[in-house]
């Protein structure tokens, strides 16, 4: 996910099942993120649109 352009940051925390991702938003959307995460086997949707 850090090798993604326009990622910044990733929190993960297990326990929860949540990420935390800071991201440029001119260079990838909260979508594309969601895509990439359930592309690679994990379930993800969106709960925040960001700043």
């Amino acid at each position: 996910m850090s090798r993604l352009p326009g990622v910044g940051h990733i929190e993960v925390s297990l326990e929860r099942a949540e990420a935390i991702v800071r991201y440029d938003p001119d260079r990838i959307t909260p979508a594309d993120i969601v895509a990439t995460i359930n592309r690679l086997g994990f379930q993800a949707r969106l709960l925040s649109g960001g700043p």
